[in-house]
């Protein structure tokens, strides 16, 4: 049964160094980030290590400006960058946009029922003074390891939770409520196509 293997993967501790992995990959990104931003270059390259790393603009746009939605709407591409939340509408417009509704996608929540996470916080302060106390090159093979450990932990992660879900769904349950966690589907919500 799914269920159980889930169950394993969270008592068997492979849950827990999943998180800690990935903070302490959050952690070693953050240092390599600032450790290039230092240096003012958008690229830096450490072959032997076989990292690249590069900054990226991020866009940012205005939503409310209502002649940039016009002119997306006069090429016909208002579709393709605009979302409609269908609980922001009034009855009236989501009648008049539900033939252009697409069925909403389900995903599994997982909560855990936690004890003390002050262990895990103390490990990882630990973790960030030594961050400080190390050279680029370690922090950048460290990056690598954690990277990996994540990786592989969260690729685990997903497939047991699609499993979950798919067993959940074929035995008609949306909650299941065990001693260390709930597990719980969650409809997504409808989204609209516009032709």
């Amino acid at each position: 049964m799914s269920i159980e293997k889930i169950l394993y993967f969270v008592q068997s501790s492979n849950y827990e160094q999943m998180h800690s992995s990935g903070a302490k990959v959050q952690l070693l990104r953050q240092a390599i980030g600032e450790y290039q931003s230092s240096l003012g270059l958008q690229r830096l390259e450490w072959t032997k290590q076989n990292v690249v790393g590069k900054f990226i603009a991020t866009k940012e746009y205005d939503l409310k400006n209502q002649q940039l939605f016009d002119l997306f709407d006069n090429h016909g591409v208002l579709s393709k960058v605009v979302r409609i939340k269908l609980n922001k509408l009034n009855e009236s417009e989501k009648l008049l946009l539900q033939e252009f509704c697409i069925a909403s996608n389900q995903y599994l929540r997982f909560s855990p029922i936690r004890a003390d996470s002050s262990h895990r916080e103390e490990e990882l302060c630990a973790y960030k003074k030594n961050i400080t106390n190390n050279n680029i090159y370690w922090l950048l093979d460290q990056w690598k390891h954690y990277k990996r450990i994540y990786s592989s932990f969260v690729e685990q992660w997903e497939s047991l939770r699609n499993l979950v879900s798919k067993e959940m769904l074929r035995m008609d349950q949306h909650k299941v409520t065990l001693p260390i966690c709930i597990l719980e589907k969650i409809s997504t919500e409808q989204r609209i196509f516009l032709l």
